[in-house]
């Protein structure tokens, strides 16, 4: 188990906490009621930030943790291997960005040839009940899960009174006429619509990396 703490500043809550992240299922152990959401959160934009808001309020409200189950690498890069994924966040970003938000714990699960096989109906008792100890799932509008995507809302409901867990579907977040999503985003910052970018994102969006020494041209500009 790793700890990340937020390093941006006060981007979502007022209350910087740290996130413990887990780097398979079988490594949680729940101490209480758990809180469950969903999803690769690539950029941690308003769409995401509204779904760790809503179980991040719901556990503090049950005495219990708020959980993103997420999936490494992301599930396209094994579906088609040739794909060329150009991430928002990296793992790391994208932990800092969700201790910021208040996250308690991050459950990256290796998404393998293996578990692309499972079922919706043994995702949710093995993992989500089984594993995590789940006690209410929020998800967002068009959540799809299990085996090629089997899994949807509707299930979902029946599967919250067969396992006794509580349910919410979350609306879509909007910017403009557009539905937000990774994937538009990430299209904006590949054609240089940064300003688009930022507005999805809720802050602008950066790239990390190491500062290494030049010929010191930038230093001549005024750049330090």
């Amino acid at each position: 188990m790793e700890r990340h703490s937020a390093k941006f500043g006060n981007i979502f809550a007022p209350d910087l906490q740290d996130v413990q992240i887990y780097h398979q299922l079988s490594d949680f152990v729940a101490s209480g009621p758990t809180v469950v959401t969903l999803g690769t959160f690539d950029g941690v934009h308003l769409g995401h930030q509204k779904l760790v808001a809503r179980a991040v309020a719901k556990a503090r409200k049950l005495g219990g943790t708020a959980v993103l189950l997420t999936l490494e690498p992301h599930p396209r890069k094994l579906i088609h291997p040739d794909f060329v994924l150009s991430r928002l966040t990296l793992p790391v970003e994208r932990a800092e960005l969700l201790a910021a938000a208040g996250l308690d714990a991050l459950v990256e699960h290796p998404f393998t040839a293996e578990f692309a096989q499972t079922s919706s109906l043994d995702f949710v008792r093995r993992d989500l009940v089984g594993h995590l100890g789940m006690r209410h799932l929020i998800v967002g509008y068009d959540h799809r899960f299990g085996r090629n995507r089997e899994g949807n809302f509707a299930q979902l409901q029946e599967y919250s009174h067969v396992f006794d867990f509580g349910l919410e579907q979350v609306e879509a977040v909007s910017a403009g006429a557009q539905v937000l999503s990774s994937t538009k985003i990430r299209a904006a910052v590949a054609e240089g619509r940064v300003g688009e970018a930022a507005v999805a994102l809720g802050r602008s969006h950066f790239v990390r990396g190491e500062v290494v020494s030049g010929r010191g041209i930038g230093r001549g500009l005024g750049y330090r």
